[in-house]
């Protein structure tokens, strides 16, 4: 393990600030300083964050100093190798989720890690399954291979893996309301679970929108087909409103928080992929050195990934 240590990072100028997004129902702000603090590594060259609890509390990956790959838990200043798993998501009692490797590598199953012992969380009758989001009650969403063949979302609680007969299942709130895209009559779309109903959320156009977060209040984010033939981030509340980008054609939202803070990447006007935070209908680019952006906790802290001399290192952004 690398000692983390804190570096300030001055982020590129947009270009074309102040200049209208077509198509877009948010401006682009002008970039700012970021506080970022390097996580570091298990030892190895790269490490990347995967999520962010509101203690601070961070999972990822990283590469070892014998050149695996290992999870991390990142608290109190210290990154903890946790072997053989890849996480995905943290509630704020600690407890995080992902897959396991099973059958000699071959295959692998949807796990929950809590207090250092590893749960195999089963699969829907196939050989796979993988854990995308837990929330505070201990409810785990993901998705499965059935007996058939085929993959459904699942909700796990109690010890049971319930088949919710949706294609894909990406997050889930502390009210039990569960996101993903499915296909649907209307196409391939975003869409809201709660309790057995499912809401249709829409499309900024035809055929495709898949959502990736979803905040307490059921409002949710995510990736839609643009009619630019780009994706393009999106928010629902009660309508799906376009985020806009940075200024070139694609953007996704990957994450948002109870404040309808909304974090992601999205090209810039000239061509390169940025980090982007977006709040009160403004986008704020977050620099080029930014590697990645995964998650954004209730305290407004970003998790995801900064170049540190070169190499991606996991990081927090504030």
């Amino acid at each position: 393990m690398r000692p983390h240590r804190t570096i300030s990072v001055i982020t590129a100028t947009l270009l074309a600030l102040g200049v209208g997004l077509a198509g877009s129902a948010a401006a682009a702000d002008r970039p700012h300083s970021l506080r970022v603090t390097d996580l570091g590594t298990l030892g190895g060259t790269f490490s990347d964050a995967a999520a962010i609890n509101d203690r601070g509390d961070v999972v990822g990956y990283s590469e070892t100093a014998r050149g695996t790959i290992e999870a991390f838990l990142w608290r109190d200043g210290r990154m903890r190798g946790l072997g053989d798993l890849q996480l995905s998501d943290i509630n704020n009692h600690g407890w995080a989720v992902g897959s396991v490797p099973t059958e000699g590598g071959t295959a692998y199953h949807a796990v929950l890690w809590r207090d250092g012992v590893t749960q195999d969380l089963g699969t829907l009758g196939g050989r796979y399954s993988y854990a995308a989001a837990v929330n505070d009650r201990g409810q785990i969403v993901g998705v499965s291979q059935t007996a058939s063949g085929g993959w459904h979302a699942y909700l796990w609680q109690h010890g049971v893996m319930r088949d919710l007969g949706l294609d894909g299942a990406t997050d889930i709130n502390d009210r039990g309301q569960v996101v993903g895209g499915t296909s649907l009559a209307s196409g391939y779309h975003a869409y809201r679970w709660d309790r057995g109903d499912v809401t249709d959320l829409g499309a900024l156009a035809p055929e495709y929108s898949e959502a990736l977060a979803v905040n307490r209040l059921g409002h949710a984010v995510g990736r839609s087909n643009h009619e630019s033939s780009y994706l393009h981030a999106f928010l629902y509340r009660t309508t799906m409103t376009d985020l806009g980008t940075l200024g070139g054609p694609y953007s996704e939202a990957v994450a948002v928080n109870d404040r309808d803070q909304v974090v992601g990447m999205s090209d810039d006007a000239g061509g390169q992929l940025h980090g982007f935070r977006w709040s009160a209908g403004t986008m704020t680019d977050l620099g080029p050195s930014v590697a990645q952006v995964r998650d954004i906790n209730n305290l407004g802290q970003i998790a995801g990934a900064a170049y540190v001399d070169g190499q991606p290192h996991a990081a927090v952004f504030a």
